[in-house]
């Protein structure tokens, strides 16, 4: 049979321009235009556009300025990603053991989780998914949101047959190298879910939701972690007082450890304090989720 004639291609041009008849020439001085609005007076602006048929520079401004870079750096981030990994790219959470569970379903040592940087074990996807609804109330169940990435891994665990783990839940993080707190991230900004660590076996964005209200007047105030877990330690010496008076709450994670310490007062219909808090050694955190979920489903793990 003869062969299809090819599809046309797109030959690039060497010195492509712009839509509508306009020359590069036109382009820039929109730009310059653009760069000269009286709302940018106070601002610094630094801009690179090269072309990448030619590989000539089409335009730029302050391109050799070092800028402290802000959230639009996540743009750059995914693309570069997108690029390197393509849209088909799948994370991979692998589950390690000396040997196959025995006739039992026993486990003889540890069982261990190799991460690989898995971001979708995480609230920001399950919350939005439509099985965690419950159709009476139409609100969602904060259960099946903070552990239903963990439960897909458990479920997959207690397929392969183990009833019983002879050891310990080992959350491996080794996959990632370099440091999990960047160079040059601020001190203060490492409480709170966007200075969370980066880890090969992340888990809810390497964050707890935290929740502190009042309570009675002259008791403690009201503190809520989620998802329950045995990691986060919370010292709570933050008391109830009366309406009208002063909101003195401190909220305070500890430096390189999971300890929170809240303190101060918290007056009676103050809307009190919710956010999420960045967690120390996620991986810590993943194993003891998978180590929870697996023994309230009856697996035993020594």
């Amino acid at each position: 049979m003869p062969s299809p004639t090819p599809a046309p291609q797109n030959i690039p041009s060497s010195n492509p321009l712009p839509p509508s008849g306009r020359t590069i020439e036109d382009l820039r001085a929109e730009i310059r235009g653009r760069l000269i609005r009286p709302e940018l007076n106070r601002g610094q602006v630094g801009i690179k556009i090269v072309s990448l048929n030619s590989g000539n520079v089409v335009f730029e401004q302050n391109s050799e300025k070092y800028f402290m870079p802000a959230s639009n750096m996540k743009n750059f981030t995914v693309a570069a990603a997108l690029e390197k990994l393509t849209p088909d790219y799948r994370f991979v959470t692998s589950v390690f053991a000396s040997s196959l569970p025995d006739a039992s379903g026993t486990i003889k040592g540890d069982l261990r989780i190799y991460g690989r940087g898995d971001v979708s074990i995480s609230t920001a996807f399950n919350a939005l998914n439509a099985s965690n609804v419950d159709p009476l109330t139409e609100k969602t169940d904060p259960d099946k949101i903070y552990f239903k990435g963990i439960d897909k891994l458990v479920d997959k665990i207690i397929a392969a047959g183990v009833k019983q783990v002879d050891g310990s839940i080992v959350g491996d993080d080794s996959y990632f190298k370099g440091y999990a707190i960047p160079e040059g991230w601020e001190w203060d900004d490492l409480q709170s879910y966007f200075g969370a660590e980066v880890s090969a076996l992340p888990v809810n964005d390497n964050a707890v939701d935290l929740s502190v209200t009042p309570g009675p007047v002259g008791y403690s105030c009201s503190v809520k972690l989620s998802p329950y877990n045995p990691i986060y330690r919370i010292k709570n010496s933050c008391i109830t007082t009366a309406a009208g008076s002063p909101r003195t709450l401190r909220v305070h994670k500890v430096l390189g450890q999971n300890l929170l310490e809240i303190s101060g007062t918290l007056p009676i219909g103050n809307g009190g304090f919710k956010n999420s808090i960045a967690v120390t050694r996620p991986a810590e955190l993943f194993a003891a989720l998978v180590r929870q979920r697996l023994v309230e489903r009856g697996v035993a793990v020594t």
